[in-house]
């Protein structure tokens, strides 16, 4: 086993249902404390409020591990349902690799929205509004949209996971 590889995990149910994902990671780090763990979730705050995205629902990668017995220890958690093995042992990805595919939900995610486009807020104290998006920062990863509240019109800037289509 080399310890700079990412090796991966399935969540179980009780991994996928939990609300604070870190939670996992203390559980993991409590079995191998040389562990790193990369949660596959985008965090994003709106309003002071945590949120996540998961953006490969269901797994989870660990490096680290010095061998199959840490490797093992890592699969004893209430939190794993198994490690993703195949022909030549437990089955891994470089970090090049996991770093891609976040960018590639983050850049599917703004790809779904448009200037123009009706929405409804889904995340933080305006959950519920209906407005339009009016602007869109590819770099920020962000999206304005723009809410009326009887006559008056107010800019919320969002990550496009935030709002929802309407």
């Amino acid at each position: 086993m080399t310890k700079d590889t990412w090796y991966i995990y399935q969540l179980s149910r009780l991994g996928e249902e939990i609300a604070d994902q870190h939670e996992i990671v203390l559980d993991i780090k409590d079995r191998v404390s040389e562990a790193e763990v990369f949660l596959t979730s985008e965090v994003f705050v709106v309003d002071k409020q945590v949120y996540s995205v998961a953006f490969l629902p269901g797994y989870i990668f660990v490096k680290n591990l010095e061998d199959l017995n840490q490797y093992s220890a890592v699969e004893e958690s209430p939190y794993i349902s198994s490690g993703i093995l195949d022909y030549s042992g437990p089955s891994s990805v470089d970090q090049e690799y996991l770093w891609n595919v976040r960018e590639q939900f983050l850049e599917n995610e703004m790809n779904k929205v448009e200037i123009g486009q009706i929405v409804q807020i889904s995340k933080g104290q305006w959950v519920g509004f209906k407005g339009v998006i009016v602007d869109i920062e590819i770099q920020k990863r962000v999206v304005t949209v723009m809410i009326e509240m009887d006559t008056i019109k107010t800019m919320i800037a969002l990550p496009p996971y935030a709002i929802e289509s309407w």
